[in-house]
């Protein structure tokens, strides 16, 4: 009987961990969804703006919504400019 018992407490302690890990990867594959449809319009944005639109406020209004995709943006853009990483000469 008591065999019976730690046997159901493990099924429900596992079942707990397998729902927890279905719920935390769920999250994860929405987020980075939704993180690489704000990177397409975020790097519009930066491709006008390089081109000599002078008007931040689109890019200002982008990078307080996401700013970890608009660093990674800039940065993508940055190395782009520059060449391969670590190829080019250093600007600063």
């Amino acid at each position: 009987m008591l065999m019976l018992l730690l046997a159901a407490l493990w099924t429900l302690l596992l079942l707990a961990h397998l729902g927890t890990t279905l719920h935390t990867r769920a999250g994860r594959r929405k987020r980075a969804a939704s993180a690489a449809a704000s990177r397409s319009v975020i790097e519009d944005a930066l491709v006008n703006y390089l081109m000599g639109c002078d008007d931040l406020s689109r890019l200002r209004a982008l990078a307080a919504a996401n700013p970890e995709q608009m660093e990674e943006s800039i940065l993508g853009f940055t190395s782009a400019i520059r060449g391969k990483a670590g190829t080019g000469s250093a600007i600063c």
